[in-house]
């Protein structure tokens, strides 16, 4: 009985070790097996090649409005399968190497019941210890099916939403009539540079950018030229970044201007505000204003920070610039008339002030407690 135990243990183990190699050197002519072996390799995925999704069946997202598109990552998926299959085969191997382990302890046991038994509680805990690894699918399928679902990544791509004050500043433009350079109407009309009126006829929009390129379609004669507002880099390299820091009363101030002029925006707020050199809010912060020697460009109670009665408090804050520093010279190199514009900036723009700085004219919105 003792030695059919021993022919009967040693049947089951080297089925065991020579299960794997039958199956490799299988005929490759005979028919693929009804059960693959799981093959545990895998991509992984970059980011940049996923593609976005914008059906909005397999992005339901998009209908609910809360995404314009949605990216499906499987690798992750792959990542856990992969590891779960990884674990299943590393435990049928060390099952295996611990039964061959038992099978040598009890064959050389020589009857010693001690040896029989340490060559018993190995081969059990093997044996038990792979079945549990196998059932462990069936364990957590049945707390929760999820458990071994590997869906791949749903990720809804969040509609970017621009602030009021951004979008009347990207909408801004300074919009004339002029006549194609093959017109003969061309020397009769020329482009106006008195800076008269916004024609109402001629929306911002028509044409893109600076270029007079593209004729108007209805006579297709004259062309209507639109010049987006130009931001002075070379003053503040972070000028275009405080289009956020602009009030609405402050960009509608400055969209009205640019219906006037071409204008160049020298400053909204402060440059040091982002870079965290300048703290507004700090009362210990130094300004530079009166003084030149501060880590804030302005004065302390400028408009560019709020004021008094609106002063920033952090530098993650937005709309909380009251004041515009423009340049003197439009963005085509031509001088702007300090009065003409404080005219307009003041009677039709609803600036509360207006002071000519130089090198520069500074206008201000009411509200801010400040200047």
């Amino acid at each position: 009985m003792f030695r059919l135990q021993k022919v009967f243990f040693l049947l089951v183990v080297t089925i065991l070790i020579s299960a794997p190699l039958g199956l490799k050197a299988q005929d490759p002519n005979l028919e693929e097996p009804r059960f693959k072996i799981p093959d545990i390799s895998f991509k992984i995925v970059n980011f940049s090649n996923v593609e976005q999704d914008n059906n909005s069946e397999t992005c339901p997202e998009i209908t609910e409005g809360l995404a314009f598109a949605c990216l499906h990552i499987p690798w992750i998926g792959e990542y856990i399968a992969s590891i779960y299959v990884l674990a299943v085969s590393s435990a049928g191997i060390l099952a295996a190497v611990v039964l061959m382990i038992a099978g040598y302890i009890w064959l050389t046991a020589g009857g010693n019941a001690n040896q029989i038994g340490t060559a018993q509680k190995y081969a059990s805990g093997a044996v038990v210890g792979f079945v549990l690894m196998l059932g462990s699918y069936v364990v957590l399928y049945t707390i929760n099916p999820k458990l071994v679902t590997f869906n791949a990544l749903h990720i809804p791509i969040v509609k970017k939403i621009d602030l009021d004050q951004v979008k009347k500043l990207n909408a801004a433009g300074n919009c004339r009539w002029t006549e194609p350079e093959d017109s003969a109407m061309a020397k009769a009309r020329p482009l106006d540079a008195t800076y008269n009126e916004l024609n109402s006829e001629c929306p911002f929009g028509t044409i893109p950018g600076s270029t007079c390129k593209k004729e108007d379609q209805q006579n297709k004669l004259h062309i209507c030229c639109c010049q987006k507002i130009n931001y002075n880099t070379a003053a503040q390299p972070g000028v275009m970044e405080q289009k956020k820091d602009a009030s609405s009363a402050l960009a509608s101030l400055i969209s009205c201007l640019q219906g006037y002029y071409p204008v160049t925006l020298n400053s909204i707020s402060d440059d040091n505000i982002a870079k965290g050199t300048c703290q507004p809010w700090d009362p210990n912060e130094q300004f530079s204003q009166p003084e030149s020697t501060g880590n804030c460009q302005h004065a302390q109670y400028s408009t560019h920070y709020g004021g008094r009665n609106h002063p920033i408090k952090s530098k993650n804050d937005s709309g909380f610039s009251y004041g515009v520093d423009i340049n003197e010279v439009d963005s085509t190199g031509k001088p702007i008339p300090y009065d003409d514009i404080y005219e307009k900036a003041t009677k039709l723009c609803g600036a509360g002030y207006g002071k000519n700085e130089g090198d520069h004219y500074h206008f201000s919105v009411s509200g801010s407690g400040s200047d």
